[in-house]
């Protein structure tokens, strides 16, 4: 008998939806137990970090879902560690319009996702000169990224983002397609 395939769309569709349960063992749903600090932080009575996050898949007419996770990832998926002792919260800043933000000691990038967003480090920049450039590019004084990694062989004086498709950028050394150059 042949049978027809179930699309890939409606199984990740399906498989983002909410159960009821938390999403990760470190995250909480009563926001009752947080103290607003700014942007999407938290802080528990224990002085632990958080950061509010929405689930993407709601039910119309039912409220946005929410949970606090208190991880944030870094270097290769899935190496996770605690936003309290990462992120200097008096200091962080979002930057305005883009996915990146930055504190005294980081530079962050977020991705969103069907269950809220992960947060990386990039781990590379300088957050003392780092500018983001447009959509997930940004440049410090030595290196330009894509997300979260340096784009090799870039030369930061004539780097140029291409204005119709921002995922393509070019410069004296070569065209870059999502970061990786192509000569």
């Amino acid at each position: 008998m042949l049978t027809t395939p179930v699309p890939i769309f409606l199984i990740f569709l399906i498989s983002c939806a909410d159960s009821g349960s938390k999403p990760e063992n470190d995250t909480i749903k009563v926001e009752d137990d947080y103290i607003f600090l700014k942007y999407t932080f938290y802080m528990d009575q224990d002085e632990n970090l958080f950061e509010k996050k929405y689930f993407a898949i709601d039910e119309i007419g039912q409220e946005r879902k929410h949970f606090f996770d208190s991880t944030m990832f870094f270097g290769e998926y899935p190496n996770r560690a605690s936003l309290k002792g990462i992120i200097d919260i008096e200091s962080f800043k979002e930057l305005e319009d883009t996915p990146f933000s930055h504190d005294n000691n980081h530079v962050y990038y977020v991705q969103a996702t069907s269950d809220g967003h992960k947060r990386w480090i990039v781990e590379k920049a300088d957050p003392k000169t780092f500018v983001p450039l447009d959509y997930r590019w940004g440049k410090d004084g030595e290196n330009i990224f894509w997300q979260t990694e340096i784009v090799d062989g870039a030369d930061l004086e004539t780097f140029k983002i291409n204005e119709a498709f921002t995922d393509s950028a070019s410069d004296k050394n070569s065209h870059y397609l999502n970061g990786k150059g192509k000569n």
